[in-house]
Order: structure tokens, then sequence, then C-alpha cells
């Protein structure tokens, strides 16, 4: 019951991603270093990240997994 209610709560969005669009909903926001989104397709994960072009700054995104992933899904744990 409290992830469904944690699911409604979350952000939703659609982003730009390859040639197309892909909806994602935010898992974890760490500020300045990132905000982690799981891909609704259910294939996987997407870290957004702000990158510095041209005298300001670019939302980017690029797939994310391995430990890098897990350090970010055990950070977001309740202890």
């Amino acid at each position: 019951m409290q992830e469904n209610e944690e699911n409604q709560s979350a952000e939703r969005r659609i982003i730009p991603w390859m040639d197309g669009e892909l909806e994602v909903e935010q898992k974890e926001n760490r500020g300045w270093e990132g905000i982690l989104y799981r891909r609704l397709d259910r294939q996987g994960y997407i870290l957004a990240f702000l990158e510095w072009r041209n005298g300001g700054y670019l939302e980017r995104f690029r797939p994310i997994y391995g430990d890098e992933l897990a350090a970010w899904l055990d950070a977001g744990k309740p202890d």
C-alpha cells in the first residue's frame, strides 16, 4: 500500500530520449548531483544532470546501471 502512495506522489514527466520521447518517474533527487528517474517502459533507469554549455546549464540524460545505480537506490532507502 505504501509503495502505491509513493508512486502516486512521484513526479512523472516526458523527456527527450534518442530520436523520440520517454516517460519517466522520479525516484531520487540529489540536487546538483542529479535526479534518478525510473523508465516507465520498464527498461531501467535514467540519470538527469546539469551540464554547463554556452554560458548556461543544459539538462542532460544518460542510462545508469550496475554499482552506480545500486548506490543511488541504497541512498534513497530509509535507515
